[in-house]
């Protein structure tokens, strides 16, 4: 769990630096990029164990305890980051402005 909680505070930070570098520079389309690039690392690090798991070809997954726990991180990280990275860009400049 100190993953997930470290992996979101780093997300957290990178997109508000990314925030504060737009809006000084009115080049919100950075915010965009650099949540995706994000959630993509993002994604690797908390989803690493789910991402590895290979059933055998009759098997199926059952998704229990920690496991469970990492892959519900992992969808709210996609979409989460999946809006933020879509409409960023938009909602950054007539939310926030340009300095």
């Amino acid at each position: 769990m100190k993953r997930h909680l470290i992996v979101i505070y780093v997300a957290v930070v990178v997109l508000v630096l990314a925030g504060r570098t737009a809006w000084q520079n009115c080049m919100w389309e950075i915010l965009s990029s650099v949540s995706s690039a994000a959630i993509i690392v993002a994604i690797l690090i908390i989803g690493w164990r789910v991402i590895r798991l290979q059933p055998d070809a009759g098997d199926e997954i059952m998704l229990k305890g920690e496991l469970l726990a990492t892959t519900r991180v992992v969808i709210i990280v996609i979409c989460v980051g999946a809006l933020i990275a879509g409409f960023g860009d938009t909602f950054g400049r007539y939310i926030f402005g340009c300095r």
